[in-house]
């Protein structure tokens, strides 16, 4: 059995991004989604127009007063009503209707236009590259009566829902929560361990309540690995020479039913601006060559069987969703035990 350690984890990008916003609007929302005046367009169709060319409807799909607040962190919309409001049918067939399939919409910010997305049907998407963030079955469907979210599928690239426009906006309506924010642990390291053809990973990620509520975590600690894995499945590593993505592989791991999710059992109670760290073991990765590598891990909570009565507490609140670390660079180097650190310009 081989073991080595990466002693030293070197920041490489910040996530928060400005964008110059462009458009137009007709609303006076502090933040909206709209869709376009023409129903016709698809995705596809507009990818590359620029948002000052394309023509919104007069009224906005979702305003900033159908939303009691947005998490920054994970971008889940928690909105006033049911979400069966904004996604008729949906629910029941657990299926994207074939009139929203690459349906284009435009997240404004002060009347202005900030970027595109779209929503897509798990089954087309799974045979199309994503091109923007997107809203499909999983991030509408899994997620309780009141909370949906949208996605951004690109582990590398800079996020473009990240806008400090968009942030900003939020902040002026009062929507605003900044959620949580996850760290590996640079001191801990990553140690990775080779077992026959696969190698086992284990790190420790610190996890901040940024925001100015107090919130539940979901805690490794509590759940174990077996539980917290099945909703997680560790950092991603892209080798800088061939572009290779490294991960665990996925398993048939155990699913908890409803009755099992247990706030005592799972959660630990972070008051605002705390923070609590956790070691996380995972198997299931390939063997991975000497090399420049960047990598990013991940931290989700479970989100079904969460609705608002179960996840709003005397002293705190549940957070749910997903969210990613920053990017950073390692080098690893399988002659040596002990891994030196590389900073990556």
């Amino acid at each position: 059995m081989k073991k080595y350690v990466i002693l030293l984890i070197i920041y490489f990008y910040s996530c928060d991004i400005n964008v110059t916003p462009t458009g137009n609007n007709t609303q006076n929302d502090n933040f909206a989604i709209y869709f376009l005046s023409d129903t016709t367009l698809t995705i596809n169709d507009i990818k590359e127009i620029p948002l000052n060319k394309l023509k919104l409807q007069k009224k906005p799909w979702l305003s900033e007063d159908d939303i009691e607040y947005y998490d920054w962190s994970s971008h889940c919309i928690y909105l006033k009503k049911s979400k069966t409001l904004y996604f008729p049918n949906l629910i029941d067939n657990f299926e994207i209707p074939y009139y929203l399939n690459n349906k284009p919409y435009i997240i404004t910010a002060n009347n202005e236009a900030i970027y595109k997305g779209y929503m897509i049907s798990n089954l087309y998407f799974n045979s199309h590259p994503p091109l923007f963030p997107l809203i499909s079955e999983t991030e509408v469907c899994l997620y309780p009566n009141d909370i949906f979210t949208t996605d951004w599928p690109f582990i590398f690239q800079e996020d473009i829902r990240n806008n400090n426009k968009v942030k900003n906006a939020l902040i002026e309506s009062n929507k605003f929560h900044s959620g949580v924010r996850v760290e590996i642990d640079t001191n801990y390291g990553i140690e990775l361990i080779e077992k026959n053809d696969t190698t086992t990973i284990k790190y420790q990620i610190v996890i901040i309540n940024t925001d100015k509520d107090n919130l539940y975590i979901f805690d490794p600690a509590k759940a174990g690995n077996l539980i917290f894995n099945s909703f997680n499945n560790g950092p991603c590593f892209k080798n800088l020479d061939n572009n290779i993505l490294y991960s665990a592989n996925f398993k048939s791991h155990y699913v908890p039913d409803s009755s099992e999710y247990k706030l005592d059992l799972w959660y630990t109670l972070v008051k605002s601006g705390d923070s609590i760290k956790r070691e996380i073991e995972i198997d299931g990765y390939p063997k991975m060559p000497s090399g420049d590598y960047i990598f990013r891990g991940s931290y989700s909570t479970p989100f079904m069987y969460l609705d608002k009565t179960k996840r709003i507490k005397s002293n705190g609140r549940i957070w749910i969703g997903s969210t990613r670390t920053r990017v950073w660079g390692v080098v690893i180097d399988e002659n040596n035990d002990y891994l030196e650190a590389k900073i990556f310009n």
